[in-house]
């Protein structure tokens, strides 16, 4: 449950506020055009690190990310400011923002690249394995690269 809700909470993140509200049936065909759009605009993945992360494997994982084909940039981010981007994204369900702590949510590299193809590239090759193998590192999730697969991950929120 606690990756799944990660999971989700990767894609808001991916997606942001305006997410929300391209699902409903009716507006199908447009609200593919603007998922896709949203999602070649910045494609990224995030890297969740262990709790008891030390600074030497911090900077092992920063530069093995920074290594990888197709990289942009890496960006890290404190638990502070992950609870900040979580309470901005959830800010219109206050009881679900105070039912999460800023303990709850780990320190996060977010690894932006250049296309979803590079992302896809490193999701169903070798790296993803590569990087959730390194010491300190918890989790990795691509919350959704299509459409199809946003749509799907969306059916898995409990209601």
């Amino acid at each position: 449950m606690r990756r799944l809700l990660i999971a989700v909470l990767a894609a808001f993140a991916l997606l942001g506020p305006s997410g929300c509200s391209l699902f409903q049936d009716e507006q199908k065909d447009n609200e593919a055009k603007k998922i896709e759009k949203l999602l070649g605009e910045d494609p990224v993945f995030s890297v969740f690190l262990r709790p008891d992360v030390t600074a030497g494997q911090k900077t092992t994982i920063e530069s093995y990310l920074g290594g990888l084909d197709g990289i942009k940039r890496v960006q890290f981010e404190t638990r502070a400011e992950a609870y900040e981007r979580f309470k901005d994204l959830w800010s219109d369900d206050p009881e679900f923002v105070r039912s999460v702590s800023e303990d709850a949510l780990p320190e996060t590299y977010r690894v932006h690249m250049t296309s979803v193809d590079a992302v896809r590239k490193v999701r169903d090759g070798t790296e993803m394995a590569n990087i959730k193998n390194l010491p300190g590192v918890q989790d990795t999730v691509v919350a959704c690269l299509t459409t199809d697969e946003c749509r799907e991950l969306l059916k898995q929120v409990p209601k």
